[in-house]
């Protein structure tokens, strides 16, 4: 064997191993019953997030075995490596996925795939951020409407990259911040699922707007934010124990990671355990 073919014979085994070797895979088996058969992957960015393994996946799972229980789910997670998200769809697509739910690690990034799974006429659908790489051509958008997000109060703090920051939390705790934007994912997360069943049914649902990607006007199903303060006495706002709590945002631990021994006492009296 050449050199050269050496190395792209080890690139290939890399891609391989990385594909197959180094994802963690959540599949739900098929049940008897109605409805389509075939693959549906979930592709999710990252796990520093608490949300996508403790909320976004099991969110997902647990409305699409609903809605189709004779389909099967995979679960990939990139660990916030774009490569290896790239990889890990070329593997849902080597294995016969008929539908992509996407979240990109980065939506920039991933035009040859999509344009790969587009070309095969797989049903792709970018969730909870847009894909924004040039000719990228998803089939649907299923997120939060950032306008409404930007728009919702003057006060609040703007969300960064789809994810309510713990600090701005915090500070609301603390007093020294009135409010800030929240994104619910479970019903982010259910909507996704139950348009990845439509798509496997071959009956993409008709979406009621539009979000133009910068290649074209991508079908979209745009949920609201709503607007979290304290203990949900100001008008409009719902309290951060009914919203952040009640969802575990942050993971099992959220109640520990928003309250600290300095804003223990704060919590307790804004009714936060």
């Amino acid at each position: 064997m050449t050199p050269g073919l050496g190395r792209i014979a080890a690139l290939g085994l890399t891609a391989a191993l990385l594909a197959v070797g180094c994802t963690s895979p959540l599949t739900t088996a098929p049940a008897d019953g109605h409805g389509p058969t075939g693959i549906v992957a979930l592709l999710l960015p990252d796990k520093q997030a608490a949300r996508y393994e403790g909320a976004d996946a099991p969110f997902f799972q647990a409305e699409f075995s609903k809605v189709c229980p004779n389909a099967t789910i995979d679960v990939q997670n990139a660990e916030g490596n774009g490569p290896m998200q790239q990889l890990q769809v070329e593997a849902e697509l080597a294995k016969g996925a008929r539908v992509l739910v996407l979240d990109a690690t980065d939506g920039s990034t991933m035009g040859s795939v999509v344009g790969d799974a587009t070309a095969r006429a797989i049903d792709v659908i970018s969730y909870d951020q847009m894909l924004t790489a040039p000719g990228s051509r998803p089939d649907a958008f299923v997120g939060y409407d950032a306008r409404l997000a930007a728009a919702i109060d003057p006060g609040a703090a703007p969300v960064s990259g789809q994810e309510i920051e713990l600090g701005a939390i915090e500070r609301i705790i603390a007093g020294s911040q009135s409010r800030t934007v929240y994104e619910p994912v479970q019903p982010e997360a259910a909507r996704a699922a139950d348009l990845a069943c439509a798509a496997l049914s071959g009956k993409m649902t008709p979406a009621p707007a539009t979000t133009n990607n910068g290649t074209l006007d991508v079908p979209s199903f745009l949920l609201a934010p709503i607007t979290i303060s304290i203990d949900g006495s100001a008008a409009g706002t719902v309290s951060i124990e009914a919203s952040v709590v009640k969802d575990l945002f942050f993971g099992p631990d959220t109640v520990a990671q928003l309250c600290p021994a300095a804003l223990a006492a704060r919590c307790a009296a804004a009714g936060i355990k």
